[in-house]
């Protein structure tokens, strides 16, 4: 097993593994935006990406 350093950057594969979920989300404002969350997941996304950007998903895990 690895041992991460403070300040280290991670990959998306290594945050998804640590967080656990995640979805990209279009926002109101014509951009999209990622937010990597263990309450965030595919059967929520819609709800979430609705709620906190105004916006659809384009991508869950």
């Amino acid at each position: 097993m690895r041992k991460l350093n403070l300040g280290q950057e991670l990959s998306k594969s290594e945050q998804k593994k640590i967080l656990g979920g995640g979805a990209t989300c279009t926002t109101s404002w014509g951009g999209t935006a990622t937010t990597y969350s263990p309450y965030v997941n595919c059967s929520n996304a819609a709800g979430y990406c609705a709620g906190v950007y105004g916006g659809t998903v384009v991508s869950c895990w």
